[in-house]
């Protein structure tokens, strides 16, 4: 029997943790895919989101693409009681892996359907961070965003609080996390639908997809679900009594649906993206990727979004 749950302790006032869902408005993205090794994306997956054989799903890279995403977008809640606080700037960058969810039967592992992992979310914004991690379980971080002059080319940074080497005595300081630039040849991007930008990319993450799969029958597959391709999270919280330990865990799958589509468009020549090595922040070591690569296709949007409400998959207490 499942107790019912205690309501949340907000003093009165939500902000500046909003109650779900979250309505995303004059959402400016840039996305790109860059090749990486499937061995780092398995190993994030079971390291993240398979941490107890007792979960009902197993989630494993669908393809050894990453994808790279620049949004500045004006953040709102839809809850009633939240819906007229206000309306919140945010940039982020962050990077997503399609992964394939396995369902468990008696007969072993059966493919179920697909949810998108988002290993790292870099974020400018105080009150992102902290919805975010408290609700959905996004591993977001606090970076100082350099944002791109023109959607259409664009070339932003990030740079965090972190350190280049550990040691007893280092102090943390902000250092440079990532750039994405166009090569000098990169043109501007040019006029898409939504349908068209959704049907290059996942053309392109499938390309490669993981062995085993069927890559006919994953395409069809894609393009059919690619509306409705949930998130997944590791929601958890460290135990007050003894940190090393999760006082909860949580996978949680949810909802990125697009309410509105503004404008679009291909980014046809390939972009840098550069990962300083961090002590701190090793993304080229744990998503596979190389310090210094360029993308293999990008694209620009402007889409209003809704992030709803999340589903429960399963809870370790």
């Amino acid at each position: 029997m499942t107790l019912p749950l205690p309501a949340y302790a907000d003093a009165g006032q939500s902000f500046p943790s909003f109650r779900a869902p979250y309505a995303q408005r004059n959402a400016n993205l840039a996305a790109f895919l860059f090749e990486a090794e499937m061995s780092a994306l398995s190993a994030w997956c079971d390291s993240a989101l398979n941490v107890s054989d007792s979960f009902a799903y197993r989630y494993v890279p669908a393809s050894s693409s990453v994808m790279l995403v620049y949004a500045d977008m004006l953040v709102s809640s839809r809850d009633a009681r939240d819906a007229q606080i206000g309306l919140i700037p945010e940039s982020e960058v962050g990077f997503w892996i399609l992964t394939l969810a396995l369902r468990k039967t008696r007969r072993g592992y059966i493919p179920s359907h697909f949810a998108w992992a988002l290993p790292d979310v870099f974020v400018n914004e105080g009150s992102a961070l902290i919805s975010g991690r408290e609700v959905f379980g996004f591993n977001k971080q606090l970076a100082r965003i350099e944002k791109p002059a023109r959607l259409q080319k664009p070339e932003f940074s990030a740079d965090v609080m972190g350190f280049k080497t550990f040691g007893a005595e280092n102090i943390a300081q902000y250092e440079t996390l990532l750039r994405a630039r166009p090569f000098a040849s990169s043109l501007d991007g040019q006029p898409a639908q939504l349908r068209e930008a959704q049907s290059h990319f996942m053309d392109d993450l499938f390309r490669r997809a993981r062995v085993g799969l069927d890559g006919a029958l994953t395409r069809l597959a894609s393009r059919l679900l690619n509306d409705s391709i949930p998130l997944v999270f590791l929601k958890q919280f460290r135990d007050a009594a003894d940190s090393s330990l999760a006082c909860l865990q949580q996978v949680v799958e949810v909802q990125l649906t697009v309410e509105r589509f503004h404008a679009g468009g291909m980014l046809l020549k390939p972009y840098l993206l550069t990962l300083p090595p961090l002590a701190s922040h090793p993304l080229a070591e744990k998503l596979g990727l190389r310090e210094s690569q360029g993308s293999k296709i990008g694209a620009w949007l402007q889409v209003d979004f809704l992030l709803h409400k999340a589903k429960i998959i399963a809870t370790l207490k």
